[in-house]
């Protein structure tokens, strides 16, 4: 029962890392018989998408820092409006046992 096991295991495991290893990229071009005007071309428009990824990083870091800055607000607010929740609260209680006790005084007084 534990060799199946191991036997199993094992199949699965190399039947996965084979899978990994023949989907790796493949290049189709060789840099050492490509004509120089395609590399420089290909040179030029590997500078620009890394320019337009430093971008989209800066911006990306950006608004995850906006993001932070605004939960933290939220939370503060929050927390604020629970404490204030909980004072009106209390506030409604005393309001409501004072005209409570207020109303038995008068059945007392008559």
């Amino acid at each position: 029962m534990r060799i199946r096991k191991i036997a199993l295991s094992l199949s699965v495991t190399m039947a996965l890392c084979c899978m990994t290893v023949q989907a790796q990229d493949k290049r189709t071009y060789n840099y050492r018989t490509m004509p120089k005007a395609q590399l420089t071309n290909r040179v030029n428009n590997a500078k620009i998408e890394y320019k337009r990824a430093k971008n989209r990083t800066k911006q990306a870091k950006a608004s995850y820092k906006h993001a932070q800055q605004a939960y933290q607000q939220s939370r503060k607010n929050y927390q604020a409006a629970q404490q204030n929740e909980k004072m009106k609260r209390q506030a409604l209680r005393d309001a409501q046992n004072a005209l409570k006790y207020r109303q038995k005084l008068r059945k007392m007084s008559k």
